[in-house]
């Protein structure tokens, strides 16, 4: 009896889960002569800015407290082993010391290139720390080229220069929050502020903006410049504060608002968020910023009606804009309107060609449709121009489980394993994928490995249950199961399979009562009912087996198994011509099956019609049914 996999459903969930980028503000190329590296914030607080290491696409944590560049023993293996890196880039030994106060040993590095944006450097050195839990840094001796680096994080921006001006010239250019306005008269220590401001010296520009503000009676554009500089150095609920007496003094200050949507978005209170953007909006409603942002907001709520329409006011306002073409896409996509969605992606892809979320989401979206080509096409543009982008792999090998490509799948699943050792999705559809082909026990060290670092997910003990099963441990899955039903109770897939183990070791009545609880939980499924009718006739209740065998037929009325196992109860109590009625009913729908034939000849025999149970049995015989002696006997006799 195959086995309900239950875990296939939460899988696909899981990689259906949409992956945003939060890029707060409209995209800036920034001014001539400097650089401008999106950075993406991640949830732990850090930012990463994507770096190409001998062509190679990664994402590494910019670290202002780091000097070089240091790499994982993972990360460099992976590098090796793609050729990325050669023997000849090897060039010694080193030695760190990390936080604690542990020394950590190295190995010392020479990258041909690394390429930040439009930059490339060459000879870079870099440090392999030999821990596979090291994370990708870039510190500031690799940008030592530029005289000046600063980092805006409202905009999310890393900003490299060789002079003041470059940096005060995308201050001017991006105009964050649309503000702060340049351009506006003020003189002395305001004026000062703005200029430490306009080149990124966030904590100089606001002891200047703390020494205007207690003298007292300041500005509302005073408060909104120190919350800015404090946005930027990350003191989230000072800067909050400073907004909200901006608006104490300028009720219908736009911009404001704006900033404190900017911030809530942020610290992921996105309800807080959507109401800011609604207020600068109606003080402000030809900010196409803001709608985006307003968007991404009620995406992150999940009110993705309403986000399609700021997206769409926004798109109005900027048709080029490639993030708010994503941006509706997402949200098209949790409405279900998956071909929209593609649309949307395959636009934010025309406008920009390197845009690799576009390609991961118009997969997912491709994937929902069970285009699987396509959606492996994506996948592969994905990892062209990012290999190292784990849910890539893993989408991609669960489409290769669906299509039977299970070795494919395997190692798609074995590369995220790879980039994530403690990535248990990997290791359950990998499992998955072992017990496609087989190989049970690979699939039950893959299960025991999740399970280690994720003991309380259900779906891992239902997946090793399942192998147990495969290899006879009978006992074993019927742990596995419990624990299933341990962790949620209502999952009658896990009280069906262990009712399958009960009935290989013979204990009918425990198989019994779980699957009157699965039942109870999914009473419409047609298996339960008819396996509840085999282990009843199995301990003689024909009556109950009856019963339930007529139940699974209200749920498959065209079930030819249950008419014929119906039918042999019907027999055993003695109403023959209902066992007839339903033998029958089963060759009808099936007549390639010998023993509905045989089953029938027998019922025909105990009724003392030879003639009708002779061709039952030629019958049987013509399909493959090897005959018994005594049966031959009986066809002889009918000559």
């Amino acid at each position: 009896m195959a086995l309900i996999n239950y875990s296939l459903v939460k899988i696909k969930l899981l990689i259906r889960e949409v992956l945003w980028v939060l890029i707060l503000l409209l995209t800036n190329s920034g001014a001539i002569g400097q650089t401008v590296i999106k950075m993406n914030r991640l949830e732990s607080g850090v930012y990463t800015i994507p770096c190409k290491v001998n062509s190679l696409g990664l994402d590494f944590i910019y670290d202002t407290g780091a000097s070089g560049m240091s790499l994982s023993a993972v990360d460099f293996l992976f590098l090796y082993n793609h050729n990325y890196i050669q023997d000849e880039n090897i060039i010694g030994s080193t030695s760190s010391q990390i936080a604690n106060g542990d020394i950590i040993e190295g190995t010392k590095i020479m990258l041909d290139s690394i390429e930040l944006g439009e930059v490339k450097l060459f000879n870079i050195e870099a440090n392999v720390v030999h821990t596979v839990e090291a994370p990708l840094l870039i510190g500031q001796d690799v940008l030592k080229s530029f005289a000046y680096v600063t980092t805006d994080y409202v905009n999310r921006n890393l900003i490299l220069a060789k002079t003041t001006k470059e940096i005060q010239d995308y201050f001017l250019n991006i105009n964050p929050v649309n503000g702060p306005q340049f351009n506006k008269p003020s003189k002395g220590k305001l004026r000062k502020a703005k200029e430490k401001y306009s080149i990124g010296a966030f904590k100089e520009a606001k002891v200047i903006l703390d020494k205007i503000i207690s003298r007292g009676n300041p500005a509302d554009y005073t408060y909104f410049l120190r919350a800015l500089c404090k946005h930027n150095l990350m003191q989230y609920n000072d800067a909050i504060n400073d907004f909200n007496m901006a608006l104490k003094i300028n009720p219908k200050y736009a911009d404001a608002y704006f900033g404190l949507g900017v911030i809530y978005i942020d610290i992921n209170r996105f309800r807080l968020a959507r109401d800011n953007f609604t207020k600068s909006i109606e003080f402000q409603n030809d900010d196409g910023k803001a709608y985006y942002n307003r968007g991404i907001a009620n995406s992150k709520i999940g009110d993705y009606r309403l986000a399609v329409i700021d997206f769409s006011k926004c798109l109005k306002m900027s048709i080029n804009d490639n993030n708010a073409w994503f941006g509706r896409g997402v949200s098209l996509a949790g409405l279900g309107r998956h071909d929209s969605a593609i649309y949307d992606y395959t636009e934010a892809i025309r406008l920009d060609e390197g845009f690799v979320e576009a390609y991961y989401n118009r997969g997912v979206a491709y994937e929902s449709l069970e285009d699987d080509l396509s959606a492996i096409k994506d996948y592969n543009k994905v990892l062209e121009i990012n290999n190292k982008y784990q849910n890539a792999y893993l989408n991609r090998g669960n489409i290769y489980r669906t299509i039977g490509e299970y070795y494919k799948s395997i190692e798609d699943c074995t590369q995220y394993i790879i980039l994530d050792d403690k990535g248990v999705d990997g290791y359950l559809n990998r499992a998955l994928a072992y017990i496609k082909i087989k190989k049970f026990h690979s699939a039950i060290r893959d299960c025991n490995h999740a399970i280690d670092l994720l003991p309380t997910d259900p779906d891992l003990y239902y997946s090793r249950g399942n192998a147990y099963y495969y290899i006879g441990d009978f006992q074993k899955a019927i742990d596995d199961f419990s624990k299933v039903i341990s962790l949620n109770p209502t999952e009658d897939g896990a009280y069906f399979n262990r009712s399958v183990q009960y009935d290989e070791l013979g204990k009918y009545k425990e198989a019994i009562e779980d699957l009157k609880k699965a039942i109870k939980i999914n009473p419409k499924r047609y298996s339960y009912q008819f396996k509840l009718g085999i282990y009843h006739g199995k301990l003689g209740n024909n009556t109950l087996a009856i019963q339930a065998f007529t139940n699974a037929l209200t749920i498959n009325v065209a079930d030819d198994e249950s008419f014929s196992m119906r039918g042999v109860c019907k027999a055993k109590i003695g109403q023959y011509e209902a066992a007839i009625n339903d033998l029958t009913k089963a060759i009808e729908l099936d007549n390639t099956k010998f023993k509905y034939y045989q089953n029938r000849a027998r019922v025909y025999a105990k009724m003392k019609q030879l003639k009708k149970s002779c061709q039952d049995f030629r019958k049987a015989r013509e399909l493959g049914y090897k005959i018994p002696e005594e049966i031959i006997q009986i066809l002889d006799y009918c000559k």
